[in-house]
């Protein structure tokens, strides 16, 4: 992106990204990964007040190990979303890796709540779970949060995105819940560092 943009600086690429993605009442949004958080606050410190004031929203899944398939399996095909075309990578299924993954996520949840907590945030919590069975209300939710349910819709077009689950992911589910001694190996369970925060 800085390429497009032809950012020479952090500065630089920060007004040129805000410029161009920035909505006509003033909202721009971006998501990210806490390494990759971590990574752009080292890169550029200033980044927070440059794009205060920020909103957070916190996007969390229940099911942690369904999300570790998940990320498992779009690790071996390079496919992150649908459109990302047909993968064509062949599936493996590997227990240790989706320990891996399920383990990396478990991270990165600790290294938002960590961070929320030092630096006194409050962000908004919305579980993937919810926002599949009840899209309107979390749509709802967000745009009361930002403020902006009395502007004006803009018209726009986005790609339809497909969801990526299927046979694959409740085979890799079931066969990984059979290892019980997994379980005590990844600290009792998926349920994950975040459930007693997010409640």
């Amino acid at each position: 992106m800085m390429r497009r943009l032809q950012a020479d600086s952090p500065e630089d690429y920060f007004a040129k990204l805000l410029g161009c993605r920035t909505s006509k009442n003033g909202v721009f949004g971006m998501k990210v990964h806490f390494p990759h958080f971590e990574t752009a606050m080292s890169w550029y410190p200033s980044m927070i007040s440059v794009l205060s004031p920020v909103t957070y929203i916190f996007l969390d899944r229940k099911d942690k190990l369904a999300q570790a398939v998940s990320m498992a399996k779009a690790m071996q095909t390079d496919a992150w979303q649908s459109l990302d075309g047909s993968a064509k990578a062949v599936l493996v299924y590997d227990e240790g890796f989706i320990a891996q993954c399920l383990r990396e996520i478990q991270q990165q949840n600790l290294g938002w709540l960590r961070w929320f907590e030092i630096n006194n945030v409050r962000p908004l919590v919305v579980h993937y779970e919810d926002s599949v069975a009840d899209t309107a209300n979390v749509i709802r939710s967000v745009v009361e949060l930002l403020d902006v349910q009395n502007d004006e819709p803009e018209q726009i077009s986005l790609p339809a995105v497909e969801k990526q689950g299927d046979e694959t992911n409740i085979e890799w589910l079931t066969r990984f819940r059979r290892e019980p001694d997994r379980w005590l190996e990844l600290d009792g369970g998926y349920g994950g560092m975040a459930s007693g925060w997010a409640s």
